[in-house]
């Protein structure tokens, strides 16, 4: 399964110290697990930042019913 796949290469990463941005990758890896439904605890234990920071994310990349989206969320940024 992807999730799996994903939450095995992730599984012991630690918040990141102060300064540390969310990257494409991170948001793609947010957007694979909220669809999976994972738990937002879990979903930052696998990118290495807050539960908070991931709370904020999510606000961030949600576009209306659409749900998150990892593109949007970059482009609300600049990126």
């Amino acid at each position: 399964m992807e999730d799996d796949y994903i939450l095995s290469h992730t599984e012991n990463k630690k918040p990141t110290s102060k300064g540390k941005r969310l990257g494409i990758k991170d948001r793609v890896v947010i957007e694979q697990l909220l669809k999976a439904n994972t738990p937002v605890t879990i979903i930052a234990k696998a990118v290495g930042f807050s539960r908070v920071t991931i709370y904020n994310e999510i606000k961030r990349g949600t576009n209306g019913k659409q749900g998150y989206s990892a593109s949007y969320a970059q482009n609300s940024i600049g990126g």
